[in-house]
């Protein structure tokens, strides 16, 4: 399954802002309506949640309580914190290629403040780092 995250986000805005609540004053045997909340109550109707030959109790009321919870405040702060997980995985793996690569990168300035790269090749970075924890575990007594 594709998510299209701008997609979700844009249906989100568009939807009726504001909590969402399930409407249990109904008296109608086989409905429940989710509705937006207003001062505690159930306000504007948002839809409809049916009991039929598939959907039965208690399912209908979960139906309609997911529903209410994903409102849209709810929908975009759950994409927002995918968005953020889905960077720090991709600079993970970056970080993680730039190890297995052997190449290690640094800029410094000169004397005369003058920005300059140094690289150097061929490195056995993990290892290099497993060593400085190492020693510094053995520094503090870890």
């Amino acid at each position: 399954m594709k998510l299209d995250l701008e997609q979700i986000k844009a249906a989100a805005r568009a939807a009726t802002g504001g909590e969402w609540v399930v409407d249990r004053r109904s008296h109608e045997d086989h409905r429940l309506y989710v509705a937006q909340d207003y001062k505690g109550e159930p306000g504007g109707r948002i839809c409809e949640v049916f009991e039929n030959c598939l959907v039965r109790e208690p399912e209908r009321t979960a139906n309609a309580e997911l529903i209410a919870a994903m409102h849209p405040a709810v929908v975009l702060a759950l994409v927002e914190r995918l968005e953020r997980a889905e960077a720090a995985v991709a600079a993970a793996e970056a970080d993680i290629r730039r190890l297995d690569s052997g190449v290690f990168t640094i800029t410094d300035r000169n004397d005369w403040g003058e920005e300059f790269k140094s690289e150097w090749r061929g490195m056995d970075l993990r290892a290099m780092i497993d060593e400085a924890m190492t020693v510094r575990r053995d520094d503090e007594g870890i």
